[in-house]
């Protein structure tokens, strides 16, 4: 595994990772680092709250191992320098990132006493059939396969389903 290792500087307000427009135009992400770090020439100054996420990730879905070498310099060096933004690069820009992503829906059905409830989301039908309910992806007001997912790089992995309620109103 690559390694890499990167100065991280400490303000009394603040953190900043150094490295250059060149290196985050290798790694494909220098047009999604936001205003809020800054440039100086050709060095670029990470913010720690949201762009050192991406920087950080990025290296790990490239399979290069980081380390912050923890530097102090005082903030007003960085408040004087313009906010990062790199207009003049024209590559497509890596858009491989996964996150794990957390719903939870509840389903509120009414059934008729013939369909016979079996474990968790599972039911039988008054014909012995398997009738199950599980989450569902539309695209454009089409249900999805699970192929179809897996081309769009979405994977489902774990459904959980707590025990049902029955609730009887008046």
């Amino acid at each position: 595994m690559e390694a890499k290792t990167f100065t991280y500087y400490m303000t009394e307000r603040h953190g900043y990772v150094e490295t250059t427009r060149a290196y985050l135009r290798k790694l494909k992400i220098s047009k999604l680092i936001s205003p809020y770090s800054k440039q100086s020439r050709n060095k670029v100054y990470i913010e720690e709250d949201g762009d050192l996420r991406i920087f950080i990730k990025r290296h790990t879905v490239a399979g290069i191992e980081i380390t912050l070498k923890e530097a102090e310099k005082e903030q007003r060096f960085f408040d004087n320098m313009l906010n990062f933004k790199d207009e003049y690069c024209q590559d497509k820009q890596y858009d491989g990132f996964k996150t794990d992503w957390t719903m939870l829906q509840r389903t509120f059905f009414t059934k008729p006493d013939s369909i016979k409830h079996v474990v968790n989301s599972t039911f039988e039908t008054s014909d012995g059939k398997c009738l199950k309910i599980v989450p569902a992806f539309y695209l454009d007001g089409k249900p999805l396969n699970e192929a179809q997912l897996k081309r769009l790089g979405i994977e489902l992995t774990k459904v959980r389903t707590d025990e049902c309620e029955v609730s009887y109103d008046d």
